[in-house]
């Protein structure tokens, strides 16, 4: 069963690895978006997960907050995948 959660924890990574390499790639204009309306319906539903991904200076000096976010910070992803739910869609916040 371990080798199940460690082949979707590291393919979890490899698709968030690839989406951020294409955003960067393509810029923020082409990254697939959703407004603030339509993100709090998904969540209010229990549809998706919302993981706050901004730089810990960024995430510390803001008054945005979003309850209920999962916060890892970009250098900490890599050591805390497990603590990201499977099953749902996976919305980043990042500034």
């Amino acid at each position: 069963m371990h080798r199940h959660v460690y082949a979707a924890i590291a393919a979890l990574a490899a698709l968030f690895f690839l989406f951020t390499a294409q955003l960067h790639a393509t810029g923020p204009k082409d990254a697939p978006s959703v407004t603030a309306a339509e993100l709090k319906a998904k969540f209010d539903k229990g549809a998706v997960i919302i993981l706050d991904v901004r730089a810990s200076g960024s995430y510390n000096k803001s008054k945005v907050k979003i309850k209920g976010a999962i916060r890892i910070a970009p250098e900490e992803l890599a050591d805390r995948l497990a603590e990201i739910p499977m099953g749902r869609e996976i919305v980043t916040y990042c500034t």
